[in-house]
């Protein structure tokens, strides 16, 4: 005697106040709970997937009654906090999707998905802008682009999860990105500089021996802060003339983009010191430091600390105030470890290329690398000289 199979159960979904059911690992949409239509829609699902003919069935009532606020809140739990992850934490990315969607919501969250359209974006993206002016004066243009894109690809998910109707995000596609010269309240990121030389080596004296080497490093290879703080002895393979490291974490890691680091003899006679470790070890830690600095001071016992203790690694914040500590002992201008990618992509861009530079700094295209490289203007002026 063959068991009966357990019918699916008719579910709420308590955030939206939906009915769905879930067939074969799947959830369908049915409609507001507890109504007529998403009953009977329910009890057509369950019949028609008894026949086997449920994969004819769309898992959503596709651009009927699911509304923004619904969609946005599928796409966070489905999307965003499973992509949107590294080592087990949220990304910046995270908190730039939240922030690009407050004001869709606000302006049309209960407004069903298939009657959002492109005026309606526009008008979300006019909002962006009026908050911005509000709070900050004005808004990047760039940035503002990125957060009405991010729009746009929560609706192409949608597409892609039969939540929303192609023809919507299609139609959002129209809506071109915001062009130079458009709009007098959006404005134009200041381009980030390369650090004069001799800024740089200004600071050496007045920073320890780790956060010294990781501005050498950085400075010749032009890695990010955050791939240079998280260096460890296991990273990197020491087998070739040229070393190579590949950081356990990197930006574009959610994308699946592998990121290797070529390390030449100079970033290997600054890096060769900090080897002799357990390969699971950082190399540049601050709890070391504190511990050198213990010992240089004749204290036996270790310090207690209240609050929290020195990490084994340097991130991104710690990294950058040792270098504005380190710069006002100096008297020198402030800089950020980042500019460092901009002076090593600016001088492989005059020597080698600009196809040069982007390889070595794990750009996709070279749109991206002409951001960091700035062009060799006195060399072109130099040939017009001689050509006349």
């Amino acid at each position: 005697m063959s068991r009966r199979r357990k019918v699916p159960s008719y579910c709420r979904h308590k955030a939206s106040g939906q009915a769905y059911v879930t067939l074969d690992g799947r959830e369908h949409y049915l409609g507001v709970y507890g109504t007529q239509e998403s009953r009977e829609r329910y009890a057509r699902l369950i019949a028609e997937h008894t026949a086997g003919q449920c994969s004819v069935v769309p898992s959503s009532p596709v651009g009927s009654t699911l509304s923004i606020n619904e969609l946005a809140l599928l796409y966070w739990e489905r999307h965003v906090l499973k992509v949107h992850v590294q080592n087990g934490k949220p990304t910046d990315r995270q908190y730039h999707i939240r922030l690009s969607l407050r004001p869709l919501k606000e302006l049309y969250g209960s407004v069903p998905v298939a009657e959002f359209g492109p005026k309606a974006l526009k008008s979300v993206r006019e909002k962006m802008i009026a908050d911005a002016v509000e709070a900050r004066g004005g808004v990047n243009r760039r940035y503002l682009n990125d957060h009405v894109g991010i729009i746009k690809r929560m609706f192409r998910w949608g597409v892609a999860e039969e939540l929303v109707p192609v023809h919507v995000f299609q139609s959002l596609e129209a809506v071109e990105n915001l062009r130079k010269g458009w709009d007098s309240r959006v404005r134009e990121r200041e381009r980030i500089k390369p650090v004069p030389d001799e800024h740089v080596t200004a600071v050496l004296p007045h920073v320890v021996r780790q956060v010294a080497a990781m501005i050498q490093v950085q400075r010749i290879t032009g890695m990010r802060p955050d791939e240079v703080t998280i260096m460890r002895a296991g990273d990197i393979d020491r087998r070739e003339e040229v070393w190579l490291y590949v950081p356990r974490a990197h930006k574009l890691e959610h994308l699946e983009i592998d990121r290797v680091v070529p390390l030449g003899p100079k970033a290997q006679e600054i890096l060769k010191f900090w080897l002799e470790r357990p390969d699971n070890s950082f190399l540049f830690s601050p709890k070391e430091v504190v511990e050198e600095t213990r010992r240089s001071r004749g204290q036996k016992r270790p310090r207690k600390y209240r609050n929290r203790a020195p990490r084994d690694h340097y991130d991104d914040e710690s990294y950058c105030q040792a270098v504005t500590h380190a710069c006002l002992k100096a008297g020198v201008p402030k800089w950020t470890p980042g500019q460092l990618r901009h002076n090593a992509a600016t001088e492989i861009r005059h020597q080698y290329g600009i196809e040069a530079a982007r390889l070595i700094l794990g750009h996709q295209s070279v749109s991206t690398t002409e951001i960091y490289a700035e062009k060799n203007l006195n060399e072109a002026m130099k040939i017009m000289a001689m050509i006349g």
